[in-house]
């Protein structure tokens, strides 16, 4: 069975493993992500260990951040576009980790990613309509429909969809570089939670007005997506999904605001089922890339 190196470069975290492409993972590590050059470097430091320990990597899989080009026909492929994230815009995947580590890389984004390892293994497993969501320092989304990800001539943007702020927030100036406070990421990620009331969400109590704020805009997001595409489920996943009190809040809201134009209960037993938790213990996103790996450089 080949062996994949896989990475998931995220705004705040890098998770890097080695794995095979029937879920077993053989090795796992994280670190906070940092400068390109450094996060490269570590990344190929741990590939290097286990190539001590005489393990062959057929190829390495990686689900990043973005924007980022994933089109393998593109002169640009495996480039960062323009991020929010300092020092990263331009950054060549590919071609820094080729360089360092002297094996294959393909890349898509890390909610392609996890998706893929969810709708393997996890929470979507066995479905063709699933739709995963990281509410983290960003806000990213993938989609799965009719058993095939959804992708354009790019990937898509789901975090920048723009939706109304509430009238009591009218005031807050928003995280998104882009956007400001007119797209859900510069509303609702972490890093909006954290500009909005001075402290990261790890750090407000339960009873706190951000979490019916916070409800309310991922409630915004989800039904948007709910109408447009119609899943038998969201995963939602991040930093900030880690408060568990959000799902029933959710739930809840989608209901009341649904429930005199699509009757939910025919195409769920409960919004239980609808609106879950990733169920990969944070490994999805590297799950995703040794599927993503085998498929690409597998053969």
């Amino acid at each position: 069975m080949k062996i994949f190196g896989a990475i998931e470069t995220g705004g705040t975290k890098t998770v890097c493993a080695i794995g095979a492409a029937d879920g077993k993972l053989l090795s796992i590590t994280n670190f906070a992500t940092r400068t390109p050059r450094k996060t490269f470097a570590m990344a190929a430091e741990f590939f290097q260990n286990e190539a001590n320990k005489a393990v062959r990597l057929a190829g390495i899989g990686v689900g990043t951040f973005g924007p980022v080009d994933i089109n393998p026909d593109s002169s640009n492929y495996g480039h960062i576009l323009n991020t929010p994230k300092p020092g990263w815009s331009g950054v060549d995947i590919i071609g820094e980790l080729s360089r360092l580590t002297g094996v294959s890389v393909v890349v898509d984004t890390d909610v392609n990613c996890a998706l893929m390892g969810e709708a393997k293994w996890g929470a979507g497993k066995d479905l063709e309509d699933v739709i995963y969501l990281t509410i983290g320092t960003g806000i990213g989304g993938s989609i799965l429909s009719g058993g095939r990800l959804i992708k354009g001539i790019s990937h898509s943007e789901i975090g920048h969809m723009l939706i109304p702020a509430e009238s009591r927030d009218r005031d807050f100036s928003g995280s998104c570089p882009f956007h400001g406070a007119r797209c859900v990421e510069g509303l609702a990620s972490g890093e909006a939670m954290r500009l909005r009331w001075g402290t990261g969400c790890e750090n407000l109590e339960v009873t706190h007005e951000a979490w019916d704020l916070e409800a309310r805009y991922l409630t915004a997001l989800c039904i948007n997506l709910i109408l447009c595409v119609a899943p038998r489920r969201i995963i939602l996943g991040g930093g900030v999904m880690q408060q568990g009190h959000l799902f029933e809040k959710i739930r809840i809201l989608i209901g009341e605001l649904l429930s005199d134009f699509i009757d939910l209960s025919s195409w769920h037993e409960s919004l239980d089922d609808l609106i879950v938790p990733v169920d990969l213990d944070g490994n999805a996103g590297v799950l995703g890339g040794c599927l993503l790996a085998n498929a690409f450089l597998g053969k």
